[in-house]
């Protein structure tokens, strides 16, 4: 059940910081249920989506050429199959990291990068769309990120992890408080923040604008979509995926299928030759981010090198990511999946005889019909291994469709 902003909120000194646990065994730096928002009043729930048209699948056969080709945020090809995802070794069992699992794929697109700024500002200009931070007139930002003249003013913290504040007025525009216009030079470093990844967006702002953007594609990706386009697309592979983590599988790997079954997109180390490859938490969570990997907070959608074989950018770490799916923990086969029968591999029988070996596998899943939250995937700039270790690709949290925060965004 959503807890309401009063009972989620605890009068602080805004100078304090005290970290606490979540309740929970495992610490959190704030990104899951503790920052769901107020929803005594429910939000609108047909938002104008402009001229997006007919909604039709998201896999690869709806899409036509002027889809796939845009040049700003292309979308990438991802081949699908008989595909593997979740884990067989969950830091966070918890959260439904596993099991690892068989489930059968169609191809499918994926947005090469976040949605930045940039882009969100076209929907908008476009849509005259509202977004959900907007309407509920504030919305959390993590204390360090929110300028001085606002931080000093405000008085409350969330009780559970409480170097996240409400700030009125914060929403993708003005993303850590009035005055924070994502369009103007940062003086510091002198970036353009029209190419940071557009935050403060809720599920259903998310889903609007790849609708908006996207209308042949259906929305945003699963979350099995995500994790395959994640592991470089689901290509069958030479060595066996349920025997990997033995030490003779993983000799024999190439980097590509250590890849595919690694912790991040790229490989099992976070660092790789003393090179980062994702904007991540450095440093004393929450207190001290030492920005080793060249960023305190967010970072363009462009940095860093393509994390995978696909040339995907940032799909670990920078900003959480929401996907299509209500959230579950134990994957239960639900009646409205479609269920698809494949060959596996082929024996020979006491007689001599070849058989061939079946298996039914799950097509296209995408979570359960209903729930209360929604799935979110990537990690962000806060996470940080003692804090949350869920910037790896089989990690997930969640969150209510109205959340948003500073440090939450999307793809298509």
């Amino acid at each position: 059940m959503r807890r309401s902003c009063l009972s989620a909120l605890l009068l602080l000194q805004a100078e304090v910081i005290s970290v606490q646990g979540s309740g929970d065994d495992v610490p959190t730096c704030g990104c899951s249920r503790e920052l769901n928002r107020d929803t005594q009043t429910a939000p609108a729930t047909s938002p104008s989506m402009g001229s997006a048209g007919h909604f039709v699948s998201r896999d690869s056969g709806g899409f036509t050429t002027s889809h796939v080709g845009n040049s700003y945020n292309p979308m990438v090809y991802v081949e699908g199959g008989m595909v593997t995802i979740g884990t067989s070794q969950p830091s966070i069992p918890e959260d439904g990291e596993g099991p690892r699992r068989k489930i059968q794929l169609t191809d499918f697109y994926i947005n090469k990068y976040e949605v930045s700024n940039n882009e969100y500002r076209e929907f908008v200009d476009d849509t005259q769309y509202v977004t959900e931070s907007e309407k509920f007139g504030w919305s959390f930002v993590f204390e360090h990120a929110i300028p001085p003249r606002i931080r000093d003013t405000i008085t409350q913290a969330v009780e559970a992890v409480p170097w996240w504040l409400p700030v009125q007025g914060a929403y993708w525009f003005q993303p850590t408080g009035p005055g924070s216009d994502v369009f103007a030079v940062d003086n510091t470093t002198g970036a353009d923040q029209g190419q940071l990844p557009v935050v403060q967006v809720s599920w259903h702002d998310a889903e609007a604008f790849c609708r908006w953007k996207y209308p042949q594609a259906g929305g945003l990706p699963t979350e099995a979509q995500w994790e395959i386009a994640a592991r470089g697309g689901g290509q069958r592979l030479n060595i066996d995926m349920d025997a990997f983590q033995s030490s003779a599988d993983v000799a024999k790997a190439t980097a590509v299928e250590k890849a595919k079954y690694g912790t991040f997109p790229w490989g099992e180390e976070l660092v790789e030759n003393g090179a980062h490859q994702s904007n991540v938490f450095q440093g004393v969570f929450p207190q001290n981010n030492t920005a080793e990997d060249g960023f305190e907070f967010l970072a363009p959608v462009t940095s860093f090198p393509a994390q995978n074989s696909l040339g995907l950018h940032n799909i670990i770490g920078n900003a959480w990511e929401w996907t299509a799916d209500w959230w579950e923990t134990r994957h239960q086969l639900h009646k409205h999946y479609e269920v698809v029968t494949d060959t596996v591999n082929a024996i020979v029988n006491a007689e001599g005889l070849v058989e061939e070996r079946k298996m039914s596998f799950v097509l296209n899943p995408n979570g359960p019909p209903t729930g209360t939250d929604k799935v979110k995937k990537g990690g962000s700039f806060l996470c940080h291994h003692s804090y949350c270790n869920r910037y790896r690709i089989a990690a997930r949290t969640q969150s209510t469709p109205d959340s948003a925060a500073v440090n939450l965004g999307f793809r298509c």
